[in-house]
């Protein structure tokens, strides 16, 4: 953890930044405090952020490098458990990624 060092994390370094318990990273070149407060540009983004707490990594170039030409992690699809239609031939419910294409029950 470098907020207590941040004397020492000025720009020409590299840094992996994250919310404790949080596993989304953030990568910048340049930290600085207002208050409590760390403040950098998300050099994935390019947005501004501002973490009232924080863990701060110093990493290498190499890791720095290799982090921003990584694909972003993409969140896992809302699975849902569907019906079939009735005619459909299957005995098990259909998984629906999508809730717009779940078929609707029809009332009896």
């Amino acid at each position: 953890m470098c907020t207590a060092f941040l004397a020492g994390c000025g720009s020409g370094a590299y840094y992996m930044v994250r919310e404790p318990g949080s596993a989304t990273p953030y990568y910048t070149t340049s930290i600085s405090t207002s208050g409590s407060a760390l403040k950098f540009k998300d050099a994935k983004t390019g947005n501004g952020v501002t973490l009232q707490s924080s863990e701060v990594k110093k990493i290498s170039k190499d890791e720095f490098t290799q982090a921003m030409t990584a694909p972003a992690a993409l969140a896992p699809a809302a699975v849902i458990a569907a019906p079939l239609p009735a005619g459909a031939g299957a005995t098990a419910p259909a998984v629906v990624t999508d809730p717009a294409a779940a078929p609707q029950a029809k009332p009896q």
